[in-house]
């Protein structure tokens, strides 16, 4: 099962192609998690068709089981997960300057482990005090705590293949605002789990990060929507188990 069938920009070295050319030609069968980037696999790898097979991710439901550490940090939009080139924090940071010419009482929290890779001090939110940088690797309890009390979270991610961190904002009914790169957009779907904007444009993400703030009343719709379809819907486990049964069946029979 591949997670990222091509690497990310930030990831894409000589050492890392080499290791999945050699790989990759080892291996009789693959899984992917999304069908946006199907051809472009097979066309990068010299797949033939029949070896490559699909299946998708589902919300991470063992974060429902986890005691939340309690997070007092107000009214917040979150991104966390690790901090790297290609997740474009740079974007949101800028896109929460304008949010916060509007709404001054919401905070943007980072949470995650990583190099900040641009210069923090030239936007506002971090100079007056609307910017919670956590640093560090983030426990499961506090992470679950972060995304409970979150408004809803942002990945402004420049490239993507899927998410986990969308999946672990599901797990907890949170809406996610993101950006139109990899299979982003068929897992959030605008409007109806959260709300796609382009990549690398902070004025777009500004403007749907203010409409949520504004209008709770889709957020709260989303969240309805989110639990309704992950937890026992088309995009349940349960229908991805079933299918994943059915590639392994097909394998043993050939």
């Amino acid at each position: 099962t591949v997670h990222d069938p091509l690497p990310h920009s930030s990831e894409d070295t000589w050492i890392n192609r080499f290791h999945r050319y050699v790989c990759f030609r080892l291996l009789d069968r693959f899984i992917l998690l999304n069908e946006i980037q199907k051809e472009l696999f097979i066309k990068t790898y010299s797949m033939q068709r029949k070896r490559v097979s699909l299946s998708r991710l589902s919300v991470y439901t063992s974060l429902r089981n986890v005691k939340p550490k309690n997070t007092d940090l107000g009214n917040y939009v979150l991104f966390f997960g690790g901090i790297s080139s290609h997740k474009g924090v740079e974007y949101l940071c800028g896109a929460m300057d304008e949010v916060c010419k509007k709404h001054p009482n919401v905070k943007l929290v980072v949470a995650g482990k990583g190099n900040i890779y641009f210069s923090i001090d030239k936007y506002a939110i971090y100079n007056n005090g609307n910017l919670v940088l956590l640093n560090r690797y983030i426990e499961d309890c506090e992470l679950v705590g972060l995304i409970r009390n979150a408004l809803f979270v942002v990945c402004p991610y420049i490239d993507a293949t899927q998410s986990g961190v969308v999946m672990s904002a599901f797990a907890l009914n949170k809406p996610v605002v993101a950006t139109n790169v990899g299979a982003l957009p068929t897992m959030v779907k605008d409007g109806q789990y959260g709300m796609i904007v382009p990549s690398k444009d902070a004025q777009a993400l500004a403007l749907a990060i203010n409409t949520l703030i504004e209008y709770p009343q889709k957020v709260e719709a989303m969240m309805t929507n989110i639990e309704r379809d992950y937890s026992d819907g088309e995009y349940s486990w349960n229908v991805i188990a079933q299918g994943m049964i059915d590639i392994y069946k097909e394998e043993l029979l050939l």
